[in-house]
């Protein structure tokens, strides 16, 4: 592969990053991809990480960037690549693309004299983001209960830029929302689209009014006392990152309804959130450039 004959080499992902790819493709850009699940014919292919390294100014990983600390993340079954790999194949001068990128993985490309650029720390993106999620969440309620999500009485268990979006799209669909947050600000914030707020203290107290409960704080909020409480056909539909933020062994022995619900975007709107993360890589290449944006 000629050095730098590729805009961006995309590696692993799921379909957020093909879409994505074949948007920048249409749009002028060279575009090269590894292990990604599906590809176009406008999107040239890589036969390894190296080369692929080798052709790209810039390399484009997936949302997150690994699952498990040790291999790039991908739908694809044919993506034999270690996070390893990538490091030792980043060159001086190129540019990191992903998602929740570990930062021991972040320190070693850039000792290598490469950059970093984190998407889950793009406050725009990651609020366009929330969109996809908040409407992920919703579909997996439908189809995890026997009962109709409008006009429920939902709970919200955290109030953070996906709860916030969630709360929203709840109460277009006419539902009762509790917010349940442990800051008074932020029970100040959402008592201003919710129809009430609680601590997480008074969680054992209303823990059996709610048909569905979201729960987006990253750590474990519904032990098995609350699971008990909670009503025989309600769902249970867990945003936070794995292992999530309930107690999946109690749950199971308790025939409760909970799912963990990982990658909520490129399952529902991969096209959406594809489109995003490429007008995002357009914005910071044309800044890199000095183009007026």
């Amino acid at each position: 592969m000629t050095p730098e004959r590729y805009d961006f080499g995309f590696v692993g992902g799921d379909m957020r990053q093909v879409y994505c790819a074949r948007i920048l493709a249409d749009k002028g850009y060279r575009i090269c991809a590894y292990g990604m699940p599906e590809s176009a014919d406008c999107v040239s292919k890589a036969e390894s990480l190296d080369s692929l390294a080798e052709g790209s100014r810039a390399i484009v990983g997936p949302i997150p960037l690994t699952k498990n600390q040790k291999d790039i993340f991908s739908t694809s079954e044919n993506l034999p690549a270690a996070l390893g790999e990538l490091c030792r194949a980043m060159k001086k001068g190129q540019c990191l693309y992903a998602g929740c990128i570990p930062q021991s993985i972040s320190d070693e490309v850039k000792q290598k004299g490469a950059d970093v650029y984190d998407f889950m720390k793009d406050e725009a993106l990651t609020l366009y983001n929330t969109i996809a999620t908040a409407e992920g969440a919703i579909a997996e309620a439908i189809s995890n209960s026997p009962e109709n999500l409008g006009h429920s009485s939902c709970l919200v268990l955290g109030y953070g830029r996906c709860a916030r979006t969630l709360c929203a799209y709840l109460k277009g669909m006419f539902c009762n929302v509790t917010v349940c947050a442990r800051r008074p600000e932020a029970r100040a914030m959402a008592s201003i689209i919710s129809d009430d707020t609680i601590s997480p203290e008074e969680l054992n107290k209303y823990m059996g009014q709610y048909s569905f409960i979201f729960n987006t704080v990253p750590c474990r909020m519904i032990d098995r006392s609350l699971l008990e409480k909670m009503p025989d056909r309600g769902v249970i539909i867990d945003l936070a990152s794995a292992p999530g933020g309930v107690d999946y062994e109690a749950a199971k022995e308790l025939n409760r309804k909970a799912c963990l619900c990982l990658g909520l975007p490129g399952k529902y709107a991969p096209g959406s959130s594809g489109k995003m993360i490429a007008e995002t890589l357009i914005q910071l290449t044309l800044s890199k450039e000095g183009a007026v944006i």
